[in-house]
């Protein structure tokens, strides 16, 4: 059964058995309640802290959890993940010696089929006290053998490779089946929570290193959850270039259509009217190339795309204007690597359909804000000389929709 939010609150057990699921009214998970004949047990949730019974049975944190300890205190368990985020191996240091005994340590050890169901007799576990969060770091209900894992919006069901109901954003993507997992392409996806696909990536060093040429050592305030950027609200006392900066990634975080950030020489996009793909490649326009929803239309693309040369050009040849007056353009070389493109990138996508000067002060900013790593970590400010308009930036110059990609 499921609650007024959409979300699973009742699972029904021919035998009788039943697992209630309780929310806020935000569609938070509060806490779970096994109904097993007559005994009764309920998981609560506070944060990240878990209680079984009213008992602390765990406190998660990124890289792993505390248990408690059978006669007080607390066990430090580490998990080791893949890139899809499954956890793979569970060690403790359980006799705090600052070294782990593979014989005695490691906790559990997981193998998984592409689409997530657990491989049997390859490894196991050593404690009988093993995590619930197994492939893709999601919660595995294990409960009378139901072996669903909770993605928060719907639960998903490895043996199968599917989801035990419709994907409520199936229209996204019609030629799949609307019980699709990560569009059949477990290897490369991942589903956070059951409604977007966000790629998992390697480029998010290269974009952490974007976000220090602004902000430094401030870029910490940002984060990565299961590939998606986080922002803490925790920078206060900015520059102006540094605000301009902020607002941007702010309202991009914000926004219900997705924006990749992609570091590569060249990109095949895949087009949602079933045409050839479009091949997307930096370097032929000045180290980045980006394609949006608004100017591409929701037939062509549901997803904004950031293409950026990973080595970058150094520089560029462009014809700057003044005025915009017929006579005005004049050859100039403009300076850029990756960070100042992946902000130029982002440029078009926040002004996507408007006047295209917008980019050029967008990218400007990044520009004025920009900082160099010392060698003894920290950052120092070094401005890279600020843009003019130019033939294709500039006031005169506002994008169609279902226009091309730049």
């Amino acid at each position: 059964m499921y609650n007024y939010l959409n979300l699973p609150s009742i699972v029904n057990f021919t035998n009788g058995d039943q697992i209630e699921i309780i929310y806020n009214a935000n569609g938070k998970l509060m806490k779970r309640l096994y109904h097993q004949g007559v005994i009764n047990t309920e998981k609560q949730y506070r944060g990240n802290f878990e209680f079984e019974n009213s008992n602390l049975t765990a406190y998660n944190h990124d890289e792993g959890r505390l248990t408690p300890k059978t006669g007080g205190g607390y066990n430090l368990e580490y998990y080791l993940k893949d890139h899809l985020f499954s956890n793979r191996i569970i060690f403790a240091d359980m006799n705090v010696n600052g070294s782990i005994n593979a014989a005695t340590e490691i906790l559990e050890e997981n193998t998984y089929y592409p689409y997530g169901l657990e491989q049997s007799g390859l490894m196991n576990a050593i404690s009988s006290n093993t995590s619930p969060y197994q492939y893709s770091g999601k919660e595995m209900l294990a409960f009378n053998g139901y072996n669903m894992n909770d993605y928060g919006a719907r639960y998903y069901d490895a043996a199968l490779g599917r989801w035990n109901v419709m994907d409520e954003l199936s229209e996204k993507y019609h030629s799949f089946s609307c019980y699709n997992f990560v569009v059949n392409n477990p290897m490369k996806y991942i589903d956070p929570d059951g409604r977007e696909i966000v790629v998992a990536q390697e480029h998010q060093e290269q974009f952490k290193s974007a976000l220090q040429s602004v902000f430094g050592n401030n870029g910490n305030a940002f984060s990565f959850e299961n590939n998606v950027l986080k922002y803490d609200g925790s920078l206060t006392k900015l520059s102006k270039s540094e605000n301009k900066i902020l607002d941007g990634l702010t309202i991009l975080i914000g926004q219900e259509t997705k924006t990749n950030i992609i570091y590569e020489s060249s990109f095949h996009l895949q087009t949602l009217d079933g045409g050839d793909p479009v091949t997307l490649v930096p370097n032929q326009s000045g180290g980045e190339v980006t394609t949006t929803v608004i100017e591409s239309g929701n037939d062509i693309l549901d997803q904004n795309y950031v293409v950026i040369d990973p080595v970058g050009l150094g520089e560029f040849k462009i014809f700057e204007t003044n005025d915009n007056s017929p006579g005005s353009f004049k050859e100039k070389v403009v300076e850029t690597n990756p960070n100042k493109s992946t902000f130029h990138g982002l440029g078009h996508v926040l002004y996507a359909g408007q006047p295209q000067d917008k980019v050029i002060d967008y990218d400007n900013a990044s520009r004025s804000a920009n900082k160099e790593k010392q060698t003894d970590g920290t950052y120092k400010s070094s401005p890279i000389k600020n843009r003019k308009p130019d033939e294709t930036h500039n006031p005169t110059i506002i994008p169609e929709k279902k226009g091309t990609t730049r």
